[in-house]
């Protein structure tokens, strides 16, 4: 019997291999005798899966379709199956969907985190307290993703919309009170996209981003090695890559990007060593406290930071005047290495959903990034 996890994948099976969805060009036979040579019109990417998570105040798992369709060839849009269709005028990335209209809408289900990787309630449970010493939400309650895709000549674009009460930007935020800071832990929302590198990925191929999860392998193993083994993301077996892009709406938002990784055989890794942010911490006698604070003073409590050598915005911590209640970034921006950028992304939150814009050039150099090359 198949799991929940693979369901999507009959549908978008049929989908796959853009040369299929072509129109028949014919085969030079007699039933094509006269007949005007076939126009295939412009150059275009071929069709391929790919998978969406999305995560609510959270790290870890995400709530996914862990395989969806990506049609270049006009397939008709739907829960498992993205139209991406050629514009002559690219979306802005301003988080306004404004500028989509026309462009085929795919509701896409999501499967819980658990549902994901096929584990139930109770064991998902088990054994997040048995791996973490804690549980973790099964379920973001986020039932579904809208989700567009467009190209030109140069670049794709994704536009992600769904429900979410809250508006989840800070992470690890400093607090004040008492004449003192402490870290909460809260966290932000994120989106994920993933790609099949040159379908090295059978498991991906067959159950799209769940075959890089592990958790709901070995059962109740928590040695360290079991640990290492199903807490991380990772393919099978070397030469085996995915591409992942992934925006966190407090710490790449601010720079307009996402964060362009990949999974190997090990785990999840990044294109580039240096990340977005890095801890606005420092430790000293007096304790742990923040490095830096807004150059508006210790009380201005500002969404984010930028660190004094990435942009304006932030000097080093002095507690002079605190007000209990004002907060402090837990992180502070930083300008992440080159290749790590490649992926531009924006997100805005109104009336109770986000709505989150991406978009990266066809083609890169970095063999460890899903290509869209025009044929």
């Amino acid at each position: 019997m198949r799991s929940a996890w693979c369901a999507p994948l009959a549908l978008a099976v049929a989908c796959v291999g853009g040369e299929k969805l072509r129109p028949d060009a014919g085969d030079g036979g007699e039933e094509d005798a006269g007949s005007e040579p076939f126009d295939a019109g412009p150059p275009t990417p071929l069709d391929t899966i790919f998978s969406i998570g999305i995560t609510d105040n959270s790290g870890g798992i995400p709530q996914s379709a862990p395989l969806v369709a990506l049609s270049f060839h006009g397939a008709m849009a739907g829960p498992s199956v993205v139209s991406a269709k050629r514009v002559a005028t690219p979306p802005s990335l301003d988080g306004n969907a404004s500028d989509w209209l026309g462009i085929p809408e795919s509701v896409v289900p999501l499967l819980s985190r658990g549902g994901a990787v096929g584990m139930s309630l109770t064991e998902w449970d088990q054994e997040c307290m048995a791996l973490y010493g804690r549980t973790m939400p099964y379920d973001f309650g986020i039932t579904n993703v809208s989700v567009r895709a467009a190209f030109d000549d140069n670049r794709i674009y994704f536009l992600l919309q769904w429900a979410d009460p809250t508006e989840n930007r800070n992470r690890d935020t400093w607090v004040a009170d008492g004449g003192v800071f402490t870290r909460t832990r809260e966290n932000e929302d994120r989106a994920f996209l993933g790609f099949d590198v040159l379908e090295s990925t059978p498991a991906f191929q067959a159950i799209g981003c769940s075959g890089a999860c592990h958790i709901h392998e070995k059962l109740g193993d928590v040695t360290d090695a079991g640990k290492a083994y199903r807490t991380r993301m990772h393919t099978n077996q070397q030469g085996e890559v995915l591409d992942y892009w992934n925006w966190r709406a407090g710490t790449t938002d601010p720079w307009g990007m996402a964060d362009d990784g990949y999974i190997d055989e090990l785990q999840r890794k990044y294109d580039g060593l240096s990340d977005w942010i890095v801890q606005n911490q420092v430790t000293t006698d007096a304790g742990v406290m923040p490095a830096f604070m807004s150059v508006a003073g210790v009380n201005a409590s500002p969404p984010f930071l930028f660190r004094p050598d990435a942009g304006v915005g932030a000097m080093p911590f002095d507690i002079s005047g605190v007000t209990d209640g004002s907060r402090i970034p837990g992180w502070v921006m930083v300008r992440a290495s080159p290749g790590r950028d490649d992926v531009s992304a924006v997100g805005r939150w109104a009336s109770g959903h986000w709505t989150v814009e991406f978009s990266r050039n066809l083609t890169s150099a970095d063999p460890r990034d899903t290509q869209f090359p025009p044929r």
